[in-house]
């Protein structure tokens, strides 16, 4: 390994400290919608004075199905495509790609399902509805 590639202990620190900088807040508001949608609702201090009162600290977790079918929606409302050939000639190669494309690599691979699964996230993290 040349000096030029050489990475210290002191520029990994730097990068993960700018990184927590940058995205700190963040990833602390997406663990707490994380836990927010699983049902940890109740505020430790709330549930601390529940205890005490010997009162159930019942939580509806109203959000967890509207969570759930909305990733459900965009799995089921699968997108599709279809190639046009360009040229005279392409039709083959237009109907090739559409089979490659729309036939194996969404459904093949379980795209569609990663893309429910990134709808999801971006619904409880920080874009929808526990924001």
């Amino acid at each position: 390994m040349t000096d030029g590639n050489k990475i210290s202990v002191k520029d990994i620190t730097q990068a993960w400290q700018t990184m927590q900088m940058r995205w700190g807040k963040f990833r602390a508001d997406a663990l707490r919608n994380y836990r927010y949608a699983v049902g940890d609702q109740i505020d430790g201090d709330v549930l601390k004075q529940l205890e005490e009162d010997k009162r159930p600290a019942q939580v509806y977790n109203l959000l967890h199905p509207i969570i759930m079918f909305m990733s459900g929606m965009v799995e089921q409302n699968r997108v599709s495509m279809k190639a046009t050939p360009m040229r005279q000639g392409d039709e083959q190669l237009a109907e090739l790609h559409t089979v490659m494309v729309s036939d194996w690599a969404m459904r093949g691979c379980d795209a569609y399902e990663e893309i429910g699964k990134a709808a999801m996230d971006a619904v409880i993290a920080k874009i929808g509805w526990t924001n």
